[in-house]
């Protein structure tokens, strides 16, 4: 008989830079059934649909989200950088405007729904206090990273 363990959550914080996708891709490789579920997760998806239909290349459009073209300042945003973007979408626009708890119910929804299928969730992007409360009371942790120095990404509350 083969002993199981229970779906575990773990949510990863840390500055930009310090590791956080690595390990992430890691647990994801060598703990497997594990789920990567990110609080950033909507946002990211209703940002690379903005881009594409303003006309923006698709590859292009997903290394503005998650890749090299994230701090390059674009004509389609104006001339800031799509972290710049995606910052204040997700703290400007959903937490301040629309609801505090907006990203966090999604991210809930999407982890319960991986938890409820015997999957554990990693979260690479925990960065405010309601997120860890809430991987918490799931029965989860909340590591720290601090790694090498990370990236320069400005004082955003996010950060």
């Amino acid at each position: 008989m083969t002993a199981t363990r229970p779906p575990f959550v773990v949510a990863l914080t840390g500055p930009a830079g310090c590791g956080k996708s690595t390990v992430a891709r890691i647990l994801r490789e060598i703990a497997p059934p594990v789920a990567a579920v990110r609080f950033a997760g909507p946002l990211k998806s209703m940002f690379h649909t903005f881009l594409t239909s303003s006309g923006v290349d698709p590859l292009d459009a997903m290394n503005m989200v998650d890749g090299h073209l994230k701090e390059v300042p674009a004509d389609a945003l104006g001339g800031r950088t799509p972290r710049h973007a995606m910052q204040t979408l997700g703290t400007e626009w959903g937490r301040n405007l629309i609801d505090a708890d907006l990203w966090t119910s999604a991210w809930r929804r999407s982890a319960v729904r991986v938890l409820d299928d015997g999957r554990s969730v990693v979260a690479e992007d925990c960065r405010f206090a309601n997120e860890a409360g809430l991987v918490r009371g799931l029965g989860g942790i909340v590591v720290r990273l601090t790694g090498r120095d990370g990236v320069d990404v400005g004082d955003h509350s996010s950060e």
